[in-house]
């Protein structure tokens, strides 16, 4: 049995980064990792180009959907709009599953960690069955044990609204995938004073989800837009609250690539959520910060860390 996670979440929170940056991290504890892209849409990401936006991880795969099938080759063959031919090549790619198991099979012989960066077109997983189908052909053949990272940009707490649509979509994405989920609001090292003047609630509120009353952020919402008060959006906004908090699925971690402590929690408990103890963390291996020694102390930790973010100027 192998193991990994695959990452999704809305387009630009931070999947590709977040990936390459686990990986590099993995490595240095002494895994050995496999990082596969199944976005036949993704933009290429030369040397040049890291040099140019100073990204610290080189953005490399070492399996890829593109070489089976490419968004823009099917948009031009088939005359094909961007959806369109993303569509295309997630069926193409369902149907040809078996490519992907055989490009793996290698990396599975080497019992290497799998990371999986997903498209962030998350209509892709629920309502067409072409990318879950791919995924549990490969979870089949190859007997692989993996959680769903997703991933929410820090951005859409910001907006109140913003952030119920990204709880639901949380929400939605448990429902489609039969896997464990972990939750991570990302990109957090940009929460800035400017930021939070925006926020509803105090960030802490937006990380807790199941572990706080999420009808409060209602009542912030209507006590700060005063127009909000008694209409329709306001109350279906305090119905859609208090679904999620009934079901107390959701909760976030914080997460910014380059705090090793923050990347160390999230894989920390993503291998919680699958079982997984890697025996170079189990020995102590690989030196820096081992993800199996932070899971303990993930919450209290995080909340020191966050509370930063919001001292008084």
């Amino acid at each position: 049995m192998v193991f990994g996670q695959v990452v999704v979440g809305y387009a630009g929170s931070g999947k590709t980064t977040y990936v390459h940056a686990a990986a590099s991290y993995m490595r240095a504890l002494g895994r050995d990792v496999c990082v596969v892209n199944v976005d036949p849409a993704a933009e290429e990401n030369s040397r040049k180009q890291q040099e140019e936006t100073g990204e610290a991880h080189a953005r490399t795969f070492d399996v890829d959907v593109r070489h089976l099938i490419r968004a823009d080759d099917a948009a031009r063959e088939h005359k094909l709009g961007p959806n369109g031919a993303l569509i295309y090549a997630a069926d193409y790619l369902c149907a040809n599953s078996d490519w992907l198991v055989e490009k793996l099979r290698p990396f599975v012989a080497r019992n290497c960690y799998f990371l999986f960066d997903c498209p962030g077109q998350l209509e892709l997983f629920q309502s067409r069955d072409s990318l879950r189908g791919a995924l549990e052909a490969v979870t089949n053949a190859l007997s692989l044990r993996w959680c769903c990272l997703h991933l929410t940009d820090s951005h859409l707490c910001a907006d109140g609204f913003k952030y119920v649509s990204a709880l639901l979509c949380t929400l939605s994405a448990m429902l489609f995938f039969d896997a464990p989920h972990v939750c991570a609001i990302s990109k957090c090292d940009l929460v800035d004073a400017s930021m939070r003047r925006e926020m509803d609630m105090p960030f802490r509120f937006y990380r807790g989800g199941a572990r706080g009353d999420l009808t409060r952020l209602a009542d912030a919402m209507e006590y700060r837009h005063k127009g909000l008060r008694g209409t329709h959006l306001a109350q279906l906004t305090r119905n859609l609250l208090e679904l999620a908090d009934d079901y107390s699925l959701v909760s976030f971690a914080s997460l910014a690539v380059e705090d090793t402590r923050k990347l160390a929690r999230v894989v920390a408990l993503c291998d919680r959520s699958v079982g997984y103890v890697p025996a170079s963390d189990a020995e102590g291996g690989g030196g820096g910060v081992s993800a199996a020694s932070l899971v303990a102390g993930e919450d209290s930790d995080d909340d020191d860390d966050d509370d930063d973010l919001f001292d008084d100027d």
